[in-house]
């Protein structure tokens, strides 16, 4: 689909765009609306106008006039965030302060914003191992909400969790502030993972912003942590075809030339990989077996097997 029917597209479904009410609440402050002000009437407004710009990549469509971004989930037509630009600052936001920045909503958008969420969360904590005190890597992750499912159902597991964003980390160790938790603030790029470690690991959701220059490493580094014969479960969004990959690729690479950024950083911006490459990543990495457990819409949960 080009650009001009991504537009019409979206026009035809205004009448569907939504938010939920703490996302009523952030938009208006975002925005800097008055009370007085439906967040929704002024983002259709927006949406309207002839300058507006509609990028689809990913799951997302990134919509722009003038100075204001609005992030818009492709299927749903929930509003996800809107934010104000200032001039000469770039769209892109690093991705422990995009995440911090939206800790009072993350929950409630993952669940109720990403298409069955709510079936893939507590699937994935199944494929966990049930043996009392396992220890579980958890790469990325967030506020635990794979982990509220895993913790039902193995009480005693032993759980090292990584993110980029001191406030999701904090809020994991609220949640469960009597579980055996070892938070990581930093990028699981960068940090070492140890040798025969784990039982298992995990992810949900967090390794589609990266690219398979760094995939492949990170893939190396896990399959060495882990002990032989555990898994690796794998939850993420997918793109159907080689061309939205690229497309997605290329977008965040121009975005980065425009304004300057360095190609090394984190950025939130979503370039996930067809299903058929994650696969050969995760092979070259050393992994035996990688099987499709799996799969809601674009979301699809992966076992690779070492």
């Amino acid at each position: 689909m080009d650009l001009l029917q991504e537009k019409e597209t979206l026009l035809a479904a205004l009448p569907r765009l939504h938010t939920t009410p703490l996302g009523l609440t952030r938009l208006r402050r975002n925005l800097c609306l008055s009370e007085d002000t439906d967040p929704i009437a002024f983002c259709r407004d927006l949406l309207s106008r002839e300058d507006c710009t509609v990028l689809h990549l990913g799951k997302n469509l990134y919509c722009r006039a003038e100075n204001v971004l609005l992030t818009i989930h492709a299927r749903s037509y929930t509003l996800i965030t809107g934010r104000r630009i200032p001039v000469g600052e770039a769209p892109l936001e690093e991705m422990g302060s995009f995440f911090d920045s939206r800790l009072d909503i993350y929950d409630a958008h993952q669940l109720d914003c990403i298409d069955s969420a709510l079936d893939f969360y507590p699937f994935t904590a199944a494929q966990l191992p049930r043996t009392p005190e396992a220890v579980i890597l958890d790469l990325g992750c967030g506020t635990g909400l794979e982990l509220e499912y895993y913790f039902a159902l193995n009480p005693t597991a032993r759980i090292t969790g990584i993110d980029l964003a001191p406030g999701m980390l904090r809020a994991l160790q609220q949640k469960f502030p009597h579980k055996a938790l070892t938070l990581i603030q930093g990028s699981y790029l960068k940090l070492p993972l140890g040798t025969d470690c784990y039982d298992g690991a995990v992810s949900v959701e967090s390794l589609h912003h990266l690219s398979p220059e760094e995939k492949l490493p990170l893939y190396k580094k896990l399959y060495t942590a882990l002990k032989n014969g555990s898994d690796f479960i794998l939850s993420d969004y997918f793109v159907p075809d080689e061309e939205t990959e690229t497309r997605c690729r290329r977008e965040l690479l121009r975005q980065l030339r425009t304004h300057g950024l360095p190609s090394k950083g984190l950025y939130h911006f979503d370039t996930p990989l067809t299903r058929e490459h994650e696969t050969a990543l995760l092979q070259e990495a050393g992994f035996s077996a990688v099987e499709l457990l799996g799969q809601w819409a674009h979301t699809c949960t992966l076992r690779a097997k070492k």
